[in-house]
């Protein structure tokens, strides 16, 4: 990530792409514009790894706001 994240025109996009190109051990290519990460092209397998590297990453983040939600909650009843 840290290698790559700079690498596409988007600065925001960078991270992310990066990001999970790193977890999946794939490349990430969009020829002539950039190439991020290392390993072999992803096939159709790693859309499935790539949805629970994503789902184990938004997990504390969701559960944080449903604790925070839940706090308002109740400080408002």
């Amino acid at each position: 990530m840290r290698r790559d994240r700079r690498l596409t025109a988007s600065p925001n996009a960078g991270w992310t792409m990066a990001a999970m190109a790193g977890a999946l051990g794939v490349v990430l290519d969009k020829r002539g514009a950039y190439r991020l990460g290392e390993g072999y092209l992803p096939w159709a397998e790693d859309i499935a790894r790539s949805m629970r590297v994503f789902a184990w990453a938004a997990a504390p983040g969701a559960l944080t706001l449903v604790a925070a939600f839940g706090v308002v909650t109740r400080i408002d009843s």
